[in-house]
């Protein structure tokens, strides 16, 4: 379907993109006629990055200027990129100028989640505001560097039914490997007698920690160590049951999920 072109487009809404960082200058350069849907990734971190795990947003401004009448049924839809996950909108109802909101998790079996804003029809020339769509990246899956590349589309079925789809809007995950290690004795530790020690692996759940995978552990013993077993066995056993082996390895691979808040 062809895109409408402002010029000869008698009623319709307008759209368009731009960075958040960058939106004073692309108003400032814009024409001074009609402007498009206004299209910005807000609350990222500087460089347009945000860590996974933390909320950002994506903000629609829309404005309907048409001189030659009101907007008719003017749709705002985004269909947001896999790598990230969809938690709210503002609007989180219907309210002024905003007559429905649907949003569809897996849309046509994508995976991707589209949220789309039916505007009221007639939208009143001159009418405009700002649709925000609430999203963060999953927190331990999202791989360091995964760019989440999003557009949005405005459609106006008026007499010249038209899709015009905005330039892309980059956001740049940042993660990277976290974890504690702790070894702790359960119980007295006395002379001669058996001791159990306990190895954890754990990963924290604040933002921008990634999922351990293909781990090995190494636990090195004191001097005249006796070792009885673990569970899971050491890569030693059975061999170096009742020897002192000085070093334990477990090569696995393991695999640790980060923590839930």
């Amino acid at each position: 379907m062809p895109a409408s072109r402002s010029y000869s487009c008698a009623r319709s809404l307008f759209f368009s993109i731009v960075l958040a960082f960058s939106l004073l200058a692309g108003l400032t350069a814009a024409p001074a006629t009609a402007q498009p849907l206004l299209k910005s990734a807000v609350q990222t971190d500087p460089g347009s990055t945000k860590l996974t795990g933390d909320a950002f947003g994506y903000r629609l401004t829309y404005a309907c200027n048409n001189t030659g009448g009101d907007c008719l049924n003017a749709i705002v839809v985004d269909l947001l990129p896999l790598e990230v996950e969809f938690l709210s909108t503002v609007p989180a109802a219907p309210s002024g100028d905003v007559a429905a909101i649907n949003v569809t998790p897996n849309f046509m079996g994508s995976g991707r989640t589209q949220v789309e804003f039916v505007m009221v029809s007639p939208l009143t020339a001159g009418n405009s505001g700002d649709l925000l769509i609430n999203v963060r990246f999953p927190n331990g899956s999202t791989p360091n560097g995964s760019v989440a590349t999003n557009t949005a589309d405005g459609t106006n079925l008026e007499t010249t039914p038209g899709t015009f789809t905005t330039p892309p809007v980059d956001v740049t995950a940042v993660a990277s490997p976290q974890f504690n290690l702790s070894k702790v004795a359960l119980g007295d530790t006395d002379l001669d007698l058996p001791i159990d020690y306990r190895l954890r692996i754990s990963v924290p759940s604040s933002p921008g920690s990634l999922n351990l995978s293909g781990i090995t552990v190494t636990d090195t013993l004191e001097a005249g160590v006796i070792f009885n077993g673990a569970t899971p066995a050491a890569d030693c056993e059975p061999g170096c049951i009742g020897t002192a082996p000085g070093t334990l390895i477990w090569t696995g691979p393991f695999s640790v999920q980060r923590q839930r808040r």
